[in-house]
């Protein structure tokens, strides 16, 4: 199910509905969706916990702790960090 921006009121009334809520972000936590309105706006409009999911890489770890701050920053909870491993795409 798609929940656009500006349905987050049809969201809340479809999470009281179900006993489990898992939405993806759009590439991090900072990115825009909208001029001045970003993934963090979003997750504080519908209040679920946040999982991070960083791909396990150098430099991941202050990026993925820096992400736990802010959303901490902003009154959510975070469940924990999920590191990632792409595997290389063979042809």
């Amino acid at each position: 199910m798609f929940i656009s921006i500006t349905s987050s009121r049809r969201f809340i009334r479809f999470q009281n509905k179900v006993e489990d809520v898992f939405v993806e972000g759009t590439g991090g936590w900072m990115v825009p969706i909208h001029r001045n309105y970003f993934v963090s706006d979003l997750a504080v409009a519908i209040k679920l916990p946040v999982a991070v999911i960083p791909c396990n890489r150098l430099g991941c770890l202050n990026h993925a702790l820096l992400t736990v701050q802010s959303i901490l920053g902003h009154g959510l909870r975070c469940l924990g960090l999920v590191m990632n491993t792409l595997k290389k795409l063979t042809t």
